[in-house]
């Protein structure tokens, strides 16, 4: 079968198997990269992210792969809890997202 996306670093979604109801956090890895999502009726919501090994750009495919799957669910694509302001400031100036809360971002990726 062949993959819906090819990211920066061209690597793959790995996820654990979803809950019974759509807020279910479910766990994910991509490259160097792995932590938690949830998905609401209206977003697909990343939690938490740790890379194993800092500055790999793994990062970047996590992000593509969620406004990949975001856009086609017809999702926003929210990050959850940036406490880290440098990183907060990157994905406003750099990729798109704008602040709905202090601490909670989103992206629109498709015309709603």
């Amino acid at each position: 079968m062949e993959k819906p996306l090819t990211t920066t670093h061209n690597l793959d979604f790995l996820q654990s198997e979803r809950g019974e109801k759509d807020d279910d956090i479910v766990g994910f890895k991509v490259g160097t990269c792995h932590g938690l999502f949830y998905q609401t009726k209206e977003a697909l919501c990343l939690l938490v992210v740790v890379n194993e090994e800092i500055g790999n750009g793994h990062f970047t495919d996590v992000l593509e792969w969620f406004e990949f799957s975001a856009r086609i669910q017809g999702l926003y694509f929210d990050v959850i809890h940036v406490w880290n302001q440098r990183l907060r400031k990157h994905l406003i100036e750099k990729k798109g997202f704008v602040a709905i809360e202090a601490d909670h971002l989103r992206k629109e990726v498709v015309d709603k």
